[in-house]
């Protein structure tokens, strides 16, 4: 397998590394997208509409997380194929500007190799949409995520893209399930160019 030369802020970036020509590097249309409207969104659980500046029901979900985690991954070449052996290592999770956002650090190997991480989450509560960006140190891309909860802010699925040149985008479909106080997973799908499902990574979290 080829390695490629630029891998995102996320896990399953670096197995992408490792793919070669396997993922779609998609040119996106120049519009630019539409503006989301000022509207005060309502909350997912209770319809209340709730304040644009403040956190809410969304941002209690998150900081459920907070605290030191152990994470183990592991990688699928497709959706059927078995998994790699599982490698993992540690997390840390903070509320950052006054719960608006959580931070997760993350340490450990992916593929043999030393990774750092930096995940940011919050929800837009202007747009009714979650928001994201996540770093790594194999890269100097930053991958951007945006998405909703389909079950009461417990699953949050996610689009996903990094940039790969001036008009390319290399997409992802990322899924964050948090199961309980003591467990949550993360699934990071890339995306080929018809669409379809490539190389994933999944991972789970245990509170420490």
């Amino acid at each position: 397998m080829t390695r490629m030369t630029l891998v995102s802020g996320s896990l399953v970036l670096l197995a992408a590394s490792f793919l070669g020509a396997g993922l779609a590097r998609v040119e996106q249309p120049r519009d630019a997208a539409p503006r989301p409207s000022a509207q005060p969104a309502p909350s997912v659980e209770t319809g209340a509409v709730e304040s644009i500046e403040l956190p809410g029901a969304a941002h209690a979900e998150l900081t459920r997380l907070v605290g030191d985690w152990s994470w183990t991954s592991v990688l699928r070449m497709s959706p059927d194929s078995p998994g790699s052996e599982p490698e993992g290592g540690s997390a840390s999770v903070e509320a950052i500007l006054d719960g608006r956002f959580i931070a997760i650090r993350e340490i450990g190997l992916m593929l043999g190799e030393s990774i750092e991480s930096l995940k940011i989450l919050g929800h837009n509560n202007a747009a009714g949409v979650y928001e994201g960006t996540w770093l790594y140190t194999g890269s100097t891309a930053t991958m951007r995520l945006r998405g909703q909860s389909e079950d009461n802010n417990r699953l949050i699925v996610c689009q996903a893209q990094y940039a790969t040149g001036p008009e390319q985008q290399q997409r992802f479909l990322v899924t964050i399930s948090i199961r309980s106080n003591d467990e949550f997973s993360t699934s990071l799908v890339a995306l080929l160019p018809d669409g379809s499902s490539g190389p994933t990574i999944d991972t789970t979290y245990r509170r420490q």
